[in-house]
């Protein structure tokens, strides 16, 4: 039998500074004990740009004055039963690789519910619109290849906190849960920065502990008006002293010191989101120890040794992976309570790989919609 202690701590509000990443949607809520839940990250700021906060998951929400992490904090001590190997899924989209043309959009629009078209027409560059799109368009992707589920009837609701969900056909829905009836388990995860955007999921069966699976990914770039001395200095209240020993090696330039950086706070954030919408928590308490076995490279990724410590206690049952993808961009996978089959790199698929064809795509109001989609301006990139 496995037998779990989970504790949760008193709600603390946490400054603004902690989340110059961008902290969207943090995790991964509960539509049944499996998790069938995806985050909708809407993050749409580099972490450092400008080092002011500027978006986070509610558009209505929006501002400094607003920043705030929520999370519920769960320390899940295994007492013997060793961790089950599910089938991963990683895949990332390079939205620097496609200029979507009208026909390509229609057919993208047309699959997506009524209520997401709404909120994605609320983004005002074109460039949080696509990736917000393409984050859709893999999880109806991921949910039908894994469930077996036709693709044109996935379906997806938001909990009463707004996190959106899988709705497997047979489930019985009541005040934002659900009851499963079929054997699919699934957990998936969705984060994009810059021009990539990746989904990070696994699939189980209902016989399996309950598992999960958060993801981040992040652009190693600073570009704030402040010297990153200073930005250092400010965020060092957010990172163990361990944490901070290796982020700060004196050894190291800048821009070694800013690839460790990033490192630690995709962990963190992979970390949170997984865990869901809660309870604030101390980052200082949530220490990562980074795989050092090989430095983190493209050729190596993933490295899977880092192993992570909440208020001193070892996490036994979470696994990490860490990521490089291409030079610009660092990722990391947290698995709770599961191990991947094999520790793999992301897989770039492309917008046919997404896509099924859909009559709904010549409606003249999914045309008129990507119309004014795509009178949608650019941000400007330095």
């Amino acid at each position: 039998m496995r037998h779990s202690i989970r504790e949760t701590t008193s709600t603390i509000s946490i400054c603004c500074f902690f989340l110059l990443l961008c902290s969207n949607s943090v995790g991964i809520a509960q539509a049944d004990s499996f998790s069938d839940y995806f985050s909708d990250y809407e993050c749409n700021q580099p972490l450092m740009d400008r080092a002011v906060l500027t978006a986070t998951s509610s558009l209505t929400q929006r501002g400094p004055e607003n920043a705030r992490l929520n999370v519920r904090t769960q320390l899940i001590i295994c007492t013997g039963n060793p961790m089950n190997k599910h089938i991963c899924t990683r895949w990332a989209f390079d939205l620097s690789t496609w200029t979507p043309t009208l026909p390509q959009l229609t057919h993208a629009v047309a699959v997506i519910q009524p209520e997401e078209r709404t909120r994605l027409m609320k983004f005002h560059f074109i460039d949080d619109f696509l990736s917000s799109l393409i984050g859709r368009l893999l999880m109806r992707k991921f949910v039908s290849t894994s469930s077996g589920e036709p693709y044109h009837q996935v379906h997806f609701e938001r909990d009463v906190r707004g996190k959106p969900y899988w709705v497997q056909q047979g489930q019985a829905k009541s005040k934002g849960t659900t009851t499963a009836t079929t054997t699919k388990a699934l957990s998936f995860n969705v984060s994009h920065q810059g021009s990539l955007v990746l989904l990070a999921g696994i699939r189980g069966n209902k016989d399996d502990a309950e598992f999960g699976i958060g993801t981040d990914v992040m652009k190693i770039e600073y570009n704030g008006g402040k010297s990153l001395a200073e930005f250092f200095r400010l965020m060092q209240s957010k990172f163990s002293p361990q944490e901070w020993s290796f982020i700060s090696r004196p050894q190291h330039n800048e821009g070694a010191q800013l690839k460790a950086f990033m490192r630690h706070w995709c962990l963190k954030e992979a970390y949170v989101k997984e865990l869901g919408v809660g309870i604030t928590v101390d980052l200082q308490k949530i220490s990562f120890a980074v795989d050092t076995t090989h430095p983190l490279e493209e050729a190596v990724s993933p490295l899977c040794a880092t192993t992570l410590r909440c208020n001193g206690t070892p996490m036994t049952q979470w696994h990490f992976e860490e990521h490089l993808i291409s030079h610009k961009y660092c990722a990391a996978i947290a698995f709770r309570n599961c191990l991947p089959q094999e520790n793999a790199k992301f897989e770039f698929v492309r917008f046919e790989d997404l896509i099924e064809q859909n009559a709904a795509a010549e409606q003249p109001d999914v045309v008129a919609y990507c119309k004014q989609a795509l009178l949608k301006p650019q941000k400007q990139h330095s």
